[in-house]
C-alpha cells in the first residue's frame, strides 16, 4: 500500500500482527481470540521466525480457509522485531495491533480500542492487562483513563507507563508518517518502538479495563532474559534511544537523563539481573565497561559494587518465588 493513500483506502479496520517462534502449544489460542473479536473487518498477519516445532503446520491446518489470516516467514535477522517489521510491511489495516503468540485478548479488545481511537481522533489507544500463568494470576496493570498528551509531557509519567507494544493499537498512517518500525539489532526494540510512538503522538487515550492477557511461562522465547553474549544489543538500544532523543526539540538535559535512566534500570531488571550471578568475572567486567560506563561514566565501578548486592538479593528473591509457584 502506498504511503500516500488515505485512511479510507485501508481495506481492514485493524491488522493484528503475531510474531511466532515455536508456539505450537499456544498459537491457536492466540489466533482464536482474535477471530472471535466483536469488531468486524480485521486481518491477522502471522510471521514465523524459523520455528522448529509444528507451529507453521498448525497454522496452515487450522486457518488455511480463513481469507483474513496470512502466514509469512522471516528469512532475515532472527527475532520478533524483524517479524513485526515484516508484518508492518504487509499490513492493510487502518490501525495496527500486536499480539504475542503465547498471549490472548478479550473478545472486545479491538472494538473498544478502535472506537476510543476513532471517536477521539487519537493515534494510540491503550488498555490494561492481566499477567497470568497456567494456574495463577500474577498482577494487573491499569493505565490512567482519559486522553493524554504525548511529547515531553510523558517524561513525568515514565514510572506509570508500561512501554509494551501489545496492550495498544496504533494508527497506521501515524506509524508511516513517522517511519516507526522496530530498530535492529537490539534488545528492547519493543520498548523503543512504543516510547517513540507515545513521544511523537499529539495525544493518546486510555481505558483502565484489562483486555489483554499476558501469559508468563519459563520456556517462552519472548519472556526470556538476555544471553551473556547479547550485551552489545543492550548497548545498541541506548544508541538508538540517544539518536532519537537528540532529534527532539524541547527536551532538557534533565528530561534526557530521566528517560535514559528509566530504560537503563528497566534493562537491568529484565535482561541483566536474571543472568548476573551466572557471569564470570571477565563477563562482569565487560558489562561494567560496556553498559555501566555508558550510563555512569567514571562512577561505573561504584555502581557495580552497589548492583552486586542488588543482584544477589534479586537472585535470592527470584528463586524463592519459583519455589513458591512450584508449591501452588
Amino acid at each position: 500500500m502506498s504511503c500516500t493513500e488515505t485512511e479510507d483506502n485501508f481495506p481492514f479496520k485493524i491488522s493484528v500482527i503475531i510474531a511466532m517462534k515455536n508456539a505450537e502449544k499456544y498459537i491457536t489460542r492466540a489466533i482464536d481470540s482474535i477471530i472471535v473479536q466483536s469488531l468486524p473487518n480485521t486481518e491477522i498477519i502471522i510471521v514465523d521466525d524459523t520455528s522448529t516445532d509444528n507451529s507453521t503446520t498448525t497454522v496452515k491446518q487450522y486457518y488455511e480457509n480463513f481469507t483474513n489470516v496470512s502466514l509469512y516467514h522471516n528469512e532475515g535477522t532472527p527475532g520478533p522485531g524483524m517479524c513485526r517489521n515484516i508484518g508492518l510491511k504487509y499490513a492493510r489495516g487502518k490501525f495496527i495491533a500486536f499480539v504475542d503468540s503465547d498471549d490472548f485478548i478479550d473478545a472486545n479488545f479491538l472494538e473498544i480500542l478502535y472506537n476510543m481511537a476513532v471517536q477521539n481522533n487519537a493515534d494510540i489507544a491503550i488498555c490494561g492487562y492481566d499477567k497470568i500463568t497456567e494456574t495463577s494470576f500474577l498482577r494487573s496493570y491499569s493505565p490512567k483513563a482519559g486522553i493524554h498528551n504525548g511529547g515531553s509531557e510523558i517524561v513525568d509519567k515514565l514510572s506509570n507507563i508500561e512501554f509494551v507494544i501489545w496492550n495498544k493499537i496504533y494508527r497506521h498512517s501515524f506509524l508511516t508518517k513517522n517511519n516507526l518500525h522496530f530498530e535492529l539489532p537490539c534488545y528492547g526494540e519493543d520498548w523503543l518502538f512504543c516510547f517513540k510512538a507515545m513521544f511523537l503522538t499529539k495525544k493518546y487515550i486510555c481505558t483502565e479495563k484489562s483486555l489483554y492477557y499476558y501469559y508468563q511461562h519459563y520456556d517462552s522465547v519472548s519472556h526470556n532474559p538476555a544471553k551473556v553474549d547479547a550485551f552489545n544489543y543492550i548497548y545498541d538500544f541506548f544508541t538508538f534511544l540517544n539518536e532519537f532523543m537528540q532529534k527532539q526539540k524541547g527536551l532538557t538535559d534533565k528530561m534526557f537523563s530521566q528517560i535514559e535512566n528509566n530504560f537503563f534500570f528497566a534493562a537491568i531488571i529484565c535482561y541483566i539481573a536474571p543472568i548476573y550471578n551466572k557471569l564470570s568475572p571477565q563477563e562482569r567486567l565487560l558489562l561494567r565497561d560496556k553498559i555501566f560506563s555508558h550510563q555512569f561514566g567514571k562512577g561505573a565501578l561504584h555502581v557495580k559494587i552497589l548492583l552486586d548486592a542488588f543482584f544477589t538479593l534479586y537472585s535470592y528473591t527470584a528463586q524463592s518465588l519459583k519455589y513458591e509457584q512450584k508449591l501452588v
